[in-house]
């Protein structure tokens, strides 16, 4: 709101509700101050709100969700504002309005700034000390000498435009709100649109003319003027209850403000969930691009397979035809102290392995592909749904890059039951003499690998949620929970291990994410 609409709403304010009882003062989060005055047969609640596109003041139907506990300037003005609404005054030229409240004995203001970028609102006793201000009030704290916003020495008034100022203003096309204290933006187009039509001094004062005199307000889209705007394609409606007029505008602007800054948080948290879901496809299609391929593993086993007759014990390779490819020799080395038939295992054993490995990593670049294309809505009423699905622990749960899952203990009692509800061949982790929690990676099988990186993001937890989370870099044991042994009479959470290896991270290494 510009100046003209603050000093047209400040004198029906004056006109319609001098007089009336302040009977509550409530304050919302955004800052904005609400006022419940009673006239007799009437009640009205006066929106003044100093920030953005809430600033200004208006009638609203009802009270925006405020705090039920005071904040300070609503608890100053419930106690000291008692008595009625005695006088509205306005700045010139500024967009500052004061209230007049309480009665001759006992009287303060209320203080409206709606300046562009340092609006506020402040409660300002007899004596003209500040004794509560709103919030992002800024020095308005209680205990300042109240002092009105300084007039730019740049800009001049409305009336004190001269008329080869102006024309030089409009030949050169710079926005008069610029240049002309109190216009707003709007005003200063209207300006320009009559003066390309005509004489550019009579459109100036024709525009000073409507918004100085009584009148209605003109809504046109997202702009409340004192004058009709002609310059709009949209030529407005013009409203008559001016104070209702207002509040529905800052509402309604408000509301506006709220859904982009809505909207504006969807797309930050949709670009950080695309991030993190490209981050793991990269990490998993890496994975399987170093994955050895298991049918070479296959062919080399069916290959010693078909010469085991020929091998002794004892021996250390041996070269053998592959069954597929005609002309292609395998050069096999073999372990001495394994019997042929064992060794023949072992190389079954790695091709199954990799078999595994390579299903498990396409079925996680499934899913992740999946999650990727249903979004972060879907993706998190799932993860709910599996949650509650599943038998969860309340322990804290995390999901690695590479799409693991990785459970933390938050004490004795969550270590240990973490610990019993584990699978024998999952990972568990711990920072080496110190206390801290249990941290479990969830393997999908007992012989899936799991990934250095899921590794490093598991360790970093563990020495994130200990005793040793300022370190630079902390040792971290990790083992399989079936080497893990509770030993008798042992207080919650504690075990011994047997077979441990360490890990050296920095807390809070890698990217995890929270999971549920």
């Amino acid at each position: 709101m510009d100046s003209f609409v603050l000093a047209r709403l400040a004198g029906v304010l004056e006109r319609d509700w001098a007089g009336a009882w302040l009977q509550g003062a409530w304050e919302d989060r955004e800052g904005r101050l609400v006022l419940k005055l009673r006239q007799r047969g009437r009640n009205g609640l006066l929106l003044l709100g100093a920030n953005g596109a809430s600033a200004g003041l208006g009638l609203v139907p009802r009270r925006p969700p405020c705090p039920q506990r005071p904040t300070a300037l609503a608890a100053y003005l419930r106690a000291h504002g008692h008595g009625t609404l005695r006088a509205v005054r306005v700045v010139a030229g500024q967009r500052v309005v004061e209230l007049e409240l309480g009665s001759p004995d006992s009287a303060c203001r209320v203080v409206l700034e709606a300046l562009p970028r340092a609006g506020r609102i402040v409660a300002v006793d007899a004596a003209g000390v500040v004794r509560a201000a709103a919030a992002g009030g800024g020095w308005g704290a209680a205990g300042n000498t109240y002092v009105r916003p300084e007039l730019p020495a740049d800009r001049p008034l409305p009336d004190a435009v001269g008329e080869r100022d102006l024309v030089t203003w409009l030949a050169a096309g710079e926005p008069l709100h610029r240049r002309v204290l109190g216009l707003g933006a709007a005003l200063g187009r209207e300006v320009a649109h009559r003066a390309a039509a005509g004489e550019p001094w009579g459109a100036w004062c024709g525009v000073l003319e409507e918004c100085s005199g009584p009148g209605p307000l003109w809504r046109v889209g997202d702009q409340l003027s004192a004058a009709r705007l002609t310059c709009q394609p949209d030529r407005g409606t013009a409203r008559t209850d001016l104070l209702e007029a207002a509040g529905e505008h800052l509402l309604a602007d408000a509301a506006g403000v709220a859904h982009r800054a809505q909207e504006s948080s969807a797309e930050k948290a949709y670009s950080r969930f695309e991030r993190r879901l490209q981050r793991r496809l990269a990490n998993i299609r890496a994975d399987l691009a170093n994955l050895p391929d298991p049918a070479e593993a296959r062919d080399r086993a069916d290959a010693l397979g078909a010469v085991l007759w020929q091998v002794e014990a004892g021996q250390r390779s041996v070269q053998a035809p592959d069954l597929r490819i005609p002309g292609v020799v395998h050069d096999l080395p073999l372990d001495p102290g394994l019997s042929p038939g064992r060794n023949l295992n072992q190389l079954y054993l790695l091709a199954r392995k990799r078999e595994r490995t390579r299903q498990a990593l396409e079925a996680r670049l499934s899913a992740s592909e999946r999650e990727l294309a249903a979004g972060p809505a879907e993706t998190q009423e799932r993860q709910a749904a599996e949650g509650r699905a599943e038998s969860t622990g309340p322990y804290r749960r995390f999901r690695s890059s590479d799409g693991w899952s990785l459970r933390v203990g938050r004490n004795g009692a969550e270590n240990e039951r973490l610990v019993r509800e584990s699978k024998p061949w999952d990972l568990w982790l711990h920072v080496r003499d110190a206390a801290g929690a249990h941290v479990v990676i969830r393997k999908p099988g007992r012989d899936s690998r799991v990934p250095e990186r899921t590794l490093t993001e598991a360790a970093g937890l563990a020495a994130r949620f200990s005793s040793r989370a300022a370190d630079g870099a902390v040792e971290v044991q990790v083992a399989e929970i079936a080497r893990l042994r509770k030993p008798k009479g042992a207080s919650p959470g504690q075990v011994l291990v047997a077979g441990d290896r360490t890990v050296r991270v920095p807390p809070g290494a890698g990217d995890p994410v929270p999971d549920g």
